[in-house]
């Protein structure tokens, strides 16, 4: 028990902290060359597909409006079924990457363990919420609240999901732009995910537009 703990936080911090050593490719992909396709309105919030019609250069567009928890509900409405596969995929991967180096476990060990990891990724984030409740901003609580309403789930499961990159201490990409450098001296503010290629999340790339 001691031991799959502590592999398991020591193998995802060592994926986390990598970016002072990156020795990654440069990416010389073409931007993609696609045209907006309407999937779905409901109030406050309507998605599209960005698509040249391949699954491989298919982003998903949201444009959401409202108070936080519309935009929430909106969100949670709009994309219930990737929700629904991504967060248990997203802890499915945790036991990938671990069963790389216990695969000779048998099959119903392998099993055990895969089911403990789910349980342990599910405790530890939510201590991690707890221990940052008193940090979150009301808009955010509101917001994973419609989410959780809006697909159907309990609201733990929303909250538990947005401590992961809290719980790795992750390092993302952001972007700030502002006159002169944008259109009509607007501010743009960019925050991506990144994660390794193999991990779910990259199943549904999506783009959000929040129109306060």
């Amino acid at each position: 028990f001691f031991f799959c703990i502590i592999f398991v936080t020591l193998a995802c911090l060592s994926d986390a902290t990598n970016y002072k050593d990156c020795h990654g490719k440069e990416n010389n992909l073409e931007l993609v060359d696609a045209k907006f396709k309407f999937v779905k309105k409901v109030d406050h919030g309507m998605k599209q597909n960005y698509t040249n019609g391949s699954e491989d250069q298919n982003i998903i567009i949201l444009h959401l409006e409202g108070s936080a928890y519309e935009q929430g509900f909106a969100m949670g409405q709009l994309m219930e079924k990737e929700i629904k596969f991504t967060i248990p995929a997203l802890y499915d991967f945790g036991f990938q990457y671990l069963k790389k180096y216990i695969s000779f476990f048998p099959e119903f060990i392998l099993e055990g363990i895969r089911i403990f990891i789910h349980m342990f990724l599910r405790e530890l984030n939510n201590i991690c919420y707890y221990l940052r409740f008193n940090n979150i901003p009301k808009y955010f609580i509101d917001e994973m609240k419609g989410i959780a309403e809006g697909a159907h789930m309990d609201y733990m499961e929303i909250a538990r999901y947005n401590m992961i990159p809290e719980m790795l201490k992750a390092f993302c990409t952001l972007v700030s732009i502002w006159r002169p450098a944008s259109e009509n001296d607007h501010v743009f503010l960019l925050r991506a995910l990144d994660w390794v290629a193999e991990a779910p999340v990259h199943v549904y790339p999506v783009i959000t537009f929040y129109h306060h």
